[in-house]
């Protein structure tokens, strides 16, 4: 991120957390094709 604004682009920060909170009851509905281990272990690699 710096080097973009060292460039001169400005770089806009966003608050992921109110999206995350949307979205993550669907991922476990009806739709999803993984079970709930397989689910928590792809959570767990973007911590």
């Amino acid at each position: 991120m710096a080097w973009f604004e060292e460039q001169g682009v400005t770089v806009n920060e966003v608050d992921t957390a109110p999206f995350r909170e949307a979205v993550m009851p669907a991922h476990n509905g009806d739709a999803a094709n993984w079970d709930q281990e397989t689910y928590d272990r792809l959570q767990a690699i973007g911590q």
